[in-house]
């Protein structure tokens, strides 16, 4: 039979506008009959050992992720550099922290000093080396409040003892 397109279909064929639709056609070059839902299946059919290989490395990988970021350390870049962050931070105030008391302790102002030994709040005792400068960087007109407070309590510490 031909269609008016011109290709020659062998089997049932809707070529005419209004009739139902075919259920299989006969192409040549598949060389026998065939349907869209054979064809899919046939894209489907796998070997019987595949499909469970597959979900094994499936599960395998999720499992390995689990307990390699649980258990193992692993961790990403951007917590490997936040973490990295903060202990070079910890490091520079541990450092400066001895340069901070000496300067509270050669203040000329000794006043500033008899206040911050008069006061208990930690809060108060890190505002008042904030504002008497104790904890400044050089060169910086704003202090660091990690070291305020670090240098608070070495001061606090110094004075108990």
């Amino acid at each position: 039979m031909n269609a008016p397109d011109g290709r020659i279909y062998f089997g049932v064929v809707n070529v005419i506008p209004g009739m139902a639709p075919h259920l299989r056609t006969q192409d040549p070059t598949l060389g026998g009959y065939w349907s869209s839902q054979s064809k899919k299946e046939k894209l489907m059919d796998l070997p019987s050992g595949i499909k469970p290989g597959i979900w094994g490395i499936a599960i395998g990988a999720i499992g390995m992720a689990i307990v390699g970021f649980s258990y193992l350390g692993w961790t990403t870049a951007a917590t490997a550099e936040k973490t990295a962050q903060e202990t070079a931070n910890t490091a520079v105030v541990a450092a400066l922290v001895p340069f901070c008391v000496v300067k509270a302790q050669a203040d000329p102002n000794a006043a500033t000093l008899t206040k911050f030994q008069a006061v208990h709040s930690s809060y108060s005792r890190s505002d008042i080396v904030m504002k008497a400068g104790w904890a400044t960087l050089d060169g910086t007109a704003n202090g660091n409040d990690a070291l305020a407070r670090a240098c608070a309590d070495k001061l606090h510490v110094a004075k108990t003892s």
